[in-house]
């Protein structure tokens, strides 16, 4: 609720830049990926913002194998220079396939989120982590 109505999450105020990148050097690609996106609800009463970018890396050979690389950090704020939560996770990629047409792919993955509380009437303090979540992956897949 905001002065009385009701809140749908519909930016109003964004913008957003995208950049994607490929170099070819005989049968090895380069790709470069830089997303980042700003978005501000009710531009001249302050609502919620949320502040997006992620980089991507990738290198391939002929098709046959590659290596990835994407780094992604997304913080929230829900009041002006009051950030509610803050997200960054990597994620590193491995992958080839063999001359029998078999595909492998190994990916390991780092996600983490920190909570920032609300309530700072019982004495939390804004600028401290309320709550921390953290997850590690490592996967493997054939076909």
């Amino acid at each position: 609720m905001y002065n009385g109505f009701d809140i749908i999450e519909i930016p109003s105020n964004a913008l957003g830049l995208k950049n994607n990148f490929n170099v070819h050097v005989g049968n090895v690609t380069f790709n470069y990926i830089f997303t980042g996106r700003d978005d501000r609800h009710f531009s001249d009463n302050w609502l919620k913002k949320t502040d997006m970018s992620e980089i991507t890396f990738k290198a391939d050979i002929a098709n046959r194998r590659f290596v990835s690389f994407d780094f992604e950090s997304n913080e929230e704020y829900e009041f002006k220079d009051f950030k509610s939560s803050r997200n960054l996770n990597r994620e590193a990629q491995y992958g080839f396939t063999s001359n029998n047409e078999d595909n492998f792919l190994y990916r390991y993955s780092d996600r983490n989120k920190e909570i920032y509380p609300f309530d700072t009437t019982m004495g939390w303090d804004q600028k401290n982590i309320q709550g921390i979540r953290k997850g590690k992956n490592f996967f493997h897949e054939f076909q």
